[in-house]
């Protein structure tokens, strides 16, 4: 009997010994993860986030045959967070898309809201703007001539431009109908030094203009032409050929010329003097 009561408070200290030492390796654990985690439990901030601002182009998704959009900006700015790799990983692919829908609208003014695809669903994400105002236009095209235009007092004393070509010689321009139909020409303004006296090749941008000579606000198929303009003397004479016999007399040669004549280009005082 004496064996037996002295066995039973043998395990009840090594069970309170083991129960002792089991609390204080749990809150020993507790506390090292805590610390670990700036005083939180939370096991998933052990991955550090990140942060980052993308610029994405803004798709406007309209029937495009029929309309146009004014008043639309060209990109939008994307905010996201979340792990490191993964926002580190948007940033190197930027797969980001973002789009307005514009296809249900008619004409007039819209406010729309952006849609953005491509963003990894453990990110937040987050668009500015987040919406956009647009004005939807019927849509107009015409094929219009290129006008050539270049400043004449450029253009050398006794001088003159003869032909002016483009190519191409036409160009379609299209966009809001009001203003396709407020453009009078296409006008190719070719950029001169002073006194030109030789034929002048260039590339120029095309800019479509109201009767005013305005600006308009167009897309132009061609935004640029190939033009050249012929620069030759302002007059012409025709002249017969003589000739002048030095050391000998005229009465002992036959003189003949192929081609009797020939023509001098110059300014016409130059040429009334010869």
């Amino acid at each position: 009997m004496k064996k037996i009561g002295q066995s039973k408070i043998v395990n009840l200290v090594v069970s309170l010994v083991i129960a002792i030492l089991l609390a204080a390796y749990v809150s020993s654990t507790k506390q090292g993860t805590a610390t670990k985690n700036g005083g939180s439990t939370n096991f998933s901030t052990l991955i550090p986030e990140k942060r980052a601002t993308l610029k994405v182009p803004l798709n406007l998704q309209v029937d495009s045959d029929k309309y146009v959009v004014i008043g639309a900006t060209s990109t939008v700015k994307v905010g996201i967070e979340g792990s490191g790799p993964l926002v580190t990983a948007a940033q190197s692919h930027n797969d980001i898309q973002a789009s307005v829908d514009l296809r249900s609208l008619g004409v007039g003014k819209h406010n729309v809201k952006v849609a953005l695809r491509g963003v990894n669903s453990s990110l937040t994400s987050t668009v500015t703007p987040q919406t956009v105002t647009v004005t939807i236009s019927q849509k107009k095209s015409v094929k219009l001539p290129v006008q050539v235009s270049f400043d004449k007092s450029k253009i050398a004393t006794g001088y003159t431009v003869g032909d002016t070509t483009s190519d191409p010689k036409n160009v379609t321009i299209s966009g809001p109908k009001a203003n396709v139909e407020a453009v009078s020409y296409v006008d190719a303004k070719v950029s001169l030094d002073s006194g030109v006296k030789q034929s002048v090749s260039q590339s120029v941008k095309l800019v479509a203009r109201d009767k005013d000579g305005n600006a308009v606000e167009v897309n132009i198929s061609n935004p640029t032409v190939n033009v050249t303009l012929d620069v030759e003397p302002e007059d012409s004479k025709k002249m017969n050929l003589s000739a002048t016999i030095n050391n000998g007399d005229s009465d002992d040669y036959t003189i003949t010329f192929d081609p009797k004549t020939v023509t001098a280009y110059a300014s016409s005082d130059i040429l009334k003097s010869v």
